[in-house]
């Protein structure tokens, strides 16, 4: 490489106590070399090969989706349509329609009871079981709270 990083980086030579023309100290950016460019090929190469793409996942399958970060409870949902390349538009239980990536989306065999629209009362809808989501202990639920002392008077 004819360059070093901190060039790179900052598009221009570095001021040094060497004597140094202005014009070197000129900002100028230069486009990425077929090294760099190689380099990262490699890295790709090597960072890449134990991925494995997920499968996709086909419409009313039933799916649990997972919670945002302050929550711990993966809700029981239905695919309603492949949205994007990884993208996947779910209907849950509380009948809320979600757009998540398949990252977020986990195939289950548990069926899940999804609201009835107003008038759609048959026997096809009524069969479906209401499974519980999956429960991930917290911290609060794992240990027990202790007696309070007896507050010593003298």
């Amino acid at each position: 490489m004819s360059s070093s990083s901190a060039q790179r980086l900052m598009s221009r030579r570095t001021k040094t106590l060497l004597p140094t023309t202005w014009k070197h100290l000129q900002p100028k950016v230069t486009a990425e070399s077929d090294e760099i460019q190689k380099a990262k090929t490699t890295w790709s190469k090597y960072y890449n090969r134990s991925k494995k793409g997920l499968p996709e996942l086909r419409p009313d399958q039933v799916v649990r989706v997972q919670p945002f970060a302050n929550h711990k409870v993966w809700k029981g949902a239905v695919v309603n349509k492949q949205v994007g390349q990884r993208s996947y538009e779910v209907a849950t239980e509380a009948d809320v329609r979600l757009r998540r990536n398949r990252h977020h989306l986990r195939a289950t065999k548990a069926e899940v009871k999804l609201p009835e629209p107003p008038g759609a009362s048959t026997p096809a809808n009524t069969t479906s079981k209401t499974v519980p989501p999956c429960q991930v202990p917290t911290i609060h639920q794992q240990t027990t709270l202790a007696q309070p002392r007896p507050v010593r008077t003298s």
